[in-house]
């Protein structure tokens, strides 16, 4: 009688054992899954984030002024904001490559040159 029990305790204490250890092995799936789904909720999270904050309007407006200060002789995000100019003539603020550019052929202007040198520079 007392080795039954004796065998009993012991196949209890067993089954409790690999209870624990099945029971261990769930829970860190369990938070192995959370974390996964955590991890890509805050990424879905920024992506929206960054689109949002892509077309925001400061966003366009300021990749429209780096365009315009990109391509100005003068460099400004905008040509004549006082309207003092009568006429505006494109060709006297826009700085454009010509097709004599990196070619050697004819006389370059040294705007195209100077901001060409800008943009990439250690080129000669």
């Amino acid at each position: 009688e007392e080795a039954r029990r004796l065998r009993e305790r012991e196949e209890a204490k067993a089954r409790l054992k690999a209870h624990a250890l099945r029971l261990g092995a769930r829970m860190l799936k369990e938070e192995r899954k959370y974390q996964s789904q955590r991890a890509a909720a805050l990424r879905a999270k920024a992506q929206a984030k960054a689109f949002l904050e892509d077309f925001s309007r400061a966003t366009r407006e300021a990749r429209a002024d780096g365009y315009m200060q990109a391509r100005t002789a003068a460099g400004v995000a905008i040509v004549d904001p006082t309207r003092r100019l009568d006429v505006l003539h494109p060709s006297t603020h826009a700085v454009v490559k010509t097709r004599e550019f990196g070619r050697a052929v004819g006389a370059t202007d040294e705007r195209v040159i100077d901001q060409v040198a800008a943009k990439h520079p250690g080129a000669e």
